[in-house]
C-alpha cells in the first residue's frame, strides 16, 4: 500500500483528503476575516452614531481619530461606516426613537466628518485632465449626506467634483456653458422631483451642442421602479465607480470638456 509515509515523493497536497481539509481551513479563515471586518464596520458605525447624537460639544477631528484607532482605513469609514450610521439615524426617526432635530444634527455631524476624512482634491499638474463632474441636488431635496459621500468617493479617484444646489433649468444650462463638465450627476431622494430632473436633462440635451453624460442616482432608485423612465438620464446607478467609468467612456468617445477630449482623462 502506498501512502505519504511509504512514498516520500508525494506531498500532503496530493492526497485528496488533505487537500480538501486545507481548502476547508482556508475558506474558514476567509469567512472569519470577513466576519471580523463586517463586525468592525458595524462597531465603528455604532460608535459614530453615538458620537454625533451626544449632547454638547462635538469634534469631527476627535471622532475620526477614534474611528481610525480601530484599524479601519479612511475609505472604509467613508464608504461603509458613515452610510451605515446615517441609515440607522433614519430608521430611528421612522420608529419615533429620535426627533427630527436629533436626526438633522446627527446627519450634519456625519457630513462634517467627510471634510476631515476626504479633503477636496487639488491637482498639482494643470496640464493633466482630471474628469470634471457636476453633482446636482434638486430643489426640495434635503438629503445631502449621500451626495457628499459620493463626492468624496469620486475625488478619491482623481475626479474634480462641484456641487450645485437647487438650480433652475436655466441656471444649470448657464453653469455648463460657462464651465463645461465631463458629466452631470443628479442625486434624487424624492420621486416627486424626477419630472423636474427630466425637464433639466431634456433641456441640456437640446441646448448644448456636446452635452455631457447625465447620471441619475440617490435613494429614489430604491423607492420606485424604473425611475429613469421619468428622468431620462444616460445612466442610473448608485455606484460612484460605475458612474465615473461611464463618464470616462464618453470622454473617449468625444464627449465631455474640451480639455479632457484633447489631453485624455487622468485616470
Amino acid at each position: 500500500m502506498s501512502d505519504f509515509l511509504t512514498s516520500p515523493t508525494a506531498s500532503p497536497e496530493d492526497r485528496p483528503d488533505v487537500s480538501a481539509l486545507a481548502g476547508s481551513v482556508v475558506s474558514m479563515l476567509r469567512d472569519s476575516n470577513r466576519f471580523r471586518g463586517e463586525r468592525r464596520i458595524l462597531e465603528v458605525a455604532e460608535m459614530l452614531e453615538r458620537r454625533v447624537l451626544q449632547k454638547g460639544m462635538f469634534s469631527s477631528e476627535d471622532t475620526v481619530a477614534e474611528a481610525l484607532l480601530t484599524g479601519l482605513n479612511r475609505d472604509d469609514i467613508v464608504d461603509r461606516c458613515i452610510p451605515t450610521a446615517a441609515r440607522s439615524l433614519g430608521a430611528a426617526w421612522c420608529e419615533d426613537d429620535l426627533s427630527f432635530a436629533d436626526v438633522t444634527i446627527g446627519s450634519a455631524r456625519l457630513q462634517g466628518l467627510l471634510s476631515v476624512l476626504a479633503p477636496p482634491l487639488h491637482s498639482e499638474d494643470s496640464d493633466i485632465c482630471n474628469p470634471s463632474l457636476l453633482l446636482v441636488i434638486p430643489e426640495g431635496d434635503t438629503h445631502t449626506l449621500g451626495p457628499h459621500v459620493v463626492g468624496a468617493q469620486l475625488r478619491r479617484r482623481a475626479a474634480s467634483v462641484q456641487m450645485l444646489f437647487a438650480p433652475s433649468t436655466d441656471m444649470l444650462g448657464d453653469a455648463l456653458r460657462t464651465d463645461p463638465y465631463d458629466g452631470v450627476l443628479f442625486s434624487c431622494s424624492r420621486p416627486q422631483t424626477l419630472s423636474g430632473i427630466g425637464k433639466m436633462i431634456s433641456s441640456l440635451k437640446h441646448s448644448i451642442p456636446v452635452a455631457p453624460p447625465t447620471i441619475l442616482g440617490g435613494l429614489v432608485l430604491d423607492l420606485v421602479p424604473n425611475p429613469n423612465e421619468l428622468a431620462g438620464a444616460d445612466l442610473a446607478t448608485n455606484d460612484a465607480v460605475e458612474a465615473l467609468r461611464y463618464c470616462l467612456i464618453r470622454i473617449n468617445a468625444g464627449y465631455g470638456s474640451k480639455k479632457c477630449r484633447e489631453t485624455g482623462p487622468r485616470i
